[in-house]
């Protein structure tokens, strides 16, 4: 069943996967605690190591796009991913952040869900300081018990139809 080339499966019940397409030369961004790739020009995977991280950012990400802070969630819920033998390899063509490749050292396993896709920024910050200063404050309002806004930078921003959001809603953001 599993073939290793081009492909990871979703599992979201037990002994059902769902065979998901990648790109040979995905457009992946990572950070600390997870990465992204998109599927297509519409939606991409976020992926984390642990299903709490997952879960926490799924829920966190769900609100902020409530509230017009963030992009919209296109799963139901956080669903195990199961990847190929040679994805580390894949992952090593395309990001330059080797710390994160220890997250495919000893685990062929993730959890994660799929994202709207947003515009990100490439090493310039693309948005005013008036732009950044009202998402912080609405992040605030959002999310008042967590820190977020301490994290905003060009790498955890992007816009969605000219608007200004954040793209980054794991733990490590979050306290």
């Amino acid at each position: 069943m599993f073939d290793g080339k081009s492909y990871i499966y979703l599992q979201n019940e037990p002994n059902i996967f769902k065979k998901v397409s990648i790109p040979s030369s995905p457009n992946i961004a990572c950070g600390i605690e997870a990465f992204f790739f998109p599927i297509n020009s519409k939606r991409g995977l976020k992926c984390y190591n642990s299903r709490v991280n997952a879960n926490n950012a799924f829920k966190r990400q769900q609100k902020a796009f409530i509230n017009q802070i963030g992009p919209k969630v296109l799963s139901k819920k956080v669903f195990k991913i199961i990847f190929p033998v040679n994805f580390d390899s894949i992952i090593k063509r395309n990001i330059d952040k080797s710390y994160f490749l220890d997250f495919f050292k000893y685990n062929s396993i993730g959890y994660g869900y799929f994202t709207e896709i947003v515009q990100t920024f490439k090493r310039d910050r693309g948005f005013t300081n008036k732009e950044y200063h009202e998402l912080s404050v609405k992040i605030n309002d959002v999310f008042p018990r967590l820190n977020l806004e301490d994290d905003l930078h060009f790498g955890n921003l992007g816009r969605i139809k000219g608007k200004l959001v954040c793209i980054d809603f794991g733990d490590c953001s979050a306290f």
